[in-house]
């Protein structure tokens, strides 16, 4: 939460008729100008923002475009003293959930603005959750399938993998490898699965950015993994070197990330 308003008895009754605590809020800072409340907001950008219109240095209309266009979901809510059409206007203009006057402003009528607020922030937030983890069960049920299909070709069960998974015009370099102390590693995460897919993604990133068509698949128990990276048996290019970076960013990447410090 953040509260801007160039009059103090405002801020004042604001601060203290809410009770912050009740609605799972916190007052992160208060203002008495735009300007100061904007350069406050890039070092600690909040969620929900209060504001009046008519302030010296920046209007409250200008503070709400500058601060969404850093955080485009921003939930703001307008006190004001004016009452133009204009403003309401430009206010409906920039997206502002609650544009209220101050003459008729009462404390439980902020407190549920402030509740449709955080309403809203939550259910926005349980949307991506929702999505991630359905994109989450995506690629793992993509990935369970690609460790069957390998192990089945591995045992000489199945072509399937080597038709469906891999470029038939080239030949594969393949790496194994496994997380030393696995064990120990895993109780930094919520839950194994949770390390492992952090391993997918940066491995799975770092190959993209490789612009490679190599491919990563979990294996020996999900314990650690198997990469097959591409080459075309060309003697003017060496894929072994080429291989070596990728695996190099790769290692570096997942000690950044995952606060550990080996993984080959």
């Amino acid at each position: 939460m953040m509260l801007v308003d160039d009059d103090f008895p405002t801020i004042e009754f604001l601060t203290e008729v809410v009770d912050w605590d009740k609605l799972g809020l916190k007052l992160i800072s208060t203002h008495d100008n735009g300007i100061s409340a904007y350069e406050s907001a890039k070092k600690e950008m909040p969620d929900i923002l209060i504001t009046d219109i008519g302030m010296p240095k920046m209007d409250g209309i200008e503070l709400t475009q500058k601060l969404k266009e850093l955080k485009t979901n921003l939930q703001v809510a307008i006190i004001s003293c004016h009452n133009e059409f204009n403003y309401a206007q430009k206010a409906l203009k920039l997206n502002v959930q609650d544009y209220v006057l101050k003459e008729t402003l009462d404390p439980e009528d902020l407190q549920n603005i402030l509740r449709k607020c955080k309403e809203r922030l939550d259910n926005e937030k349980y949307q991506k959750g929702e999505v991630q983890r359905l994109r989450h069960q995506v690629n793992q049920n993509h990935d369970l399938e690609n460790q069957r299909l390998l192990k089945e070709f591995i045992q000489g069960a199945s072509n399937r993998f080597h038709q469906e998974r891999l470029q038939q015009d080239k030949y594969y370099i393949p790496v194994l490898f496994l997380i030393n102390h696995f064990y120990i590693v895993k109780n930094n995460y919520v839950s194994e699965e949770t390390l492992l897919f952090a391993i997918q993604n940066i491995a799975e990133e770092m190959i993209l950015k490789q612009e490679t068509h190599a491919l990563f698949i979990h294996y020996e128990q999900n314990k650690g993994g198997v990469l097959l990276y591409p080459n075309s048996n060309n003697i003017k290019r060496n894929y072994f070197d080429d291989l070596r970076v990728l695996l190099n960013k790769i290692q570096q990447a997942i000690n950044q990330f995952c606060i550990f410090k080996s993984l080959f």
